[in-house]
């Protein structure tokens, strides 16, 4: 059989694997909330099944359109050879002028004048042939080359998706204890209505770490604390998944650090976070800020100013806070009286914490993950 042949029938068989693929997917919604008598680890192990199951329908579904243009490619006609009109009398050869309108070939012949000389040079080439475009066809080209153009985008994106979800299985065989909880608590949801919201470097553990409260059935919203260490993959997976809102990416400025923070922190139809994860202080350092700031906007109208200090850092914090309060006066402090706990995972961040603790400025709980036992074993 010929290529064409084979690749036809490869298209068959993968046509037949995307049905039951997606026969496969229905069963599995259809009984993810019938839980029967499958265990508490059935609702997690099937989620992540319907996403793999997702993710292989489309790849199957990218490579069907592949072979749909090489078949289409196959059935286009074969170009036509350029004509050329020979003068009787000069016995030279003149090419003639084609003209393409809407994918139809015209040629209209150039007259030769009588008794026309021939060029000095006997063997000079023949003049180049002059290809003059209607307006629909350049529109078309331009329309077929953003649309490869965006498909060759859309194709990158997939492959970070499916790059990061299948990094995200892997790892979870590395974090038994996440997996545990989720199977032991997953179906009775604990964490249901609670907004919990972190920041920690966006890797493929952290991926894991987000994707466990979410399990649980709390809403979830995530930024990187660090923007060098962003894997955009991690996040692409994530977002993919619908699991939660993922403000990071690879590059980031340090004032788009800032607003990822705050963006993390905003929870769209409530006042704010119940939980906090932070990393380093920064979540925590923009709340109380924003919380003292405004205070002194109530007092006298003033607003920090981003020029009184040299820190690059405190330059951003200032200028953001700047904005926000301008926009909503009372979204720190109502932020900061609604959040139940901060965790902090790093030793500069703990000592901060037990500094504003010492002083009376700690405005809600605070949990030390840096000293905790288990983070010491891992570490």
């Amino acid at each position: 059989m010929g290529p064409h042949n084979h690749e036809f029938n490869d298209g068959n068989r993968n046509r037949i694997l995307r049905q039951g693929i997606i026969d496969r997917i229905h069963f599995l919604e259809s009984g993810f909330e019938d839980m029967g008598g499958l265990g508490y680890s059935a609702p997690m192990k099937m989620k992540r099944e319907i996403i793999t199951l997702k993710v292989e329908l489309e790849m199957l579904d990218r490579d069907e359109k592949k072979w749909k243009g090489r078949e289409a490619e196959s059935l286009q006609p074969a170009p036509v050879v350029q004509p050329h009109i020979v003068d009787d009398d000069t016995d030279s050869a003149q090419p003639a002028t084609r003209t393409t309108i809407c994918s139809v070939e015209h040629y209209d012949i150039s007259d030769v004048e009588d008794g026309e000389e021939d060029s000095d040079d006997d063997d000079e080439d023949d003049e180049p042939v002059v290809e003059h475009f209607s307006q629909p066809q350049q529109q078309q080209q331009q329309q077929q080359q953003q649309h490869e153009e965006q498909q060759e985008e859309e194709g990158h994106e997939d492959e970070h998706d499916n790059l990061g979800r299948k990094e995200l299985f892997l790892t979870e065989h590395e974090m038994p204890g996440l997996m545990n909880a989720c199977s032991v608590f997953g179906l009775a949801r604990p964490f249901k209505g609670l907004n919990i919201n972190g920041l920690l470097h966006m890797t493929i553990p952290t991926g894991v770490i987000i994707e466990t409260p979410a399990a649980m059935g709390a809403n979830v919203r995530w930024a990187s604390c660090n923007i060098f260490s962003i894997r955009d993959h991690a996040a692409a997976a994530i977002g993919k998944a619908d699991t939660a809102p993922i403000f990071a990416w690879k590059g980031e400025t340090l004032p788009e650090y800032w607003w990822c923070t705050e963006q993390m922190m905003l929870v769209p139809g409530a006042i704010g976070s119940d939980q906090l994860v932070d990393d380093d202080g920064a979540a925590t350092l923009l709340a109380h800020k924003g919380k003292e700031f405004k205070g002194k906007f109530s007092a006298d109208g003033s607003l920090p100013e981003p020029n009184c200090t040299d820190n690059p850092k405190l330059k951003c914090v200032w200028q953001l806070i700047k904005d926000s309060i301008q926009v909503n006066t009372t979204r720190y402090p109502r932020m900061a009286a609604r959040l139940n706990s901060v965790s902090e995972e790093t030793t500069a961040g703990v000592m901060g914490l037990k500094g504003m603790a010492a002083k009376g400025e700690l405005l809600f709980p605070a949990i030390n993950i840096n000293d905790c036992v288990t983070k010491s074993k891992f570490d």
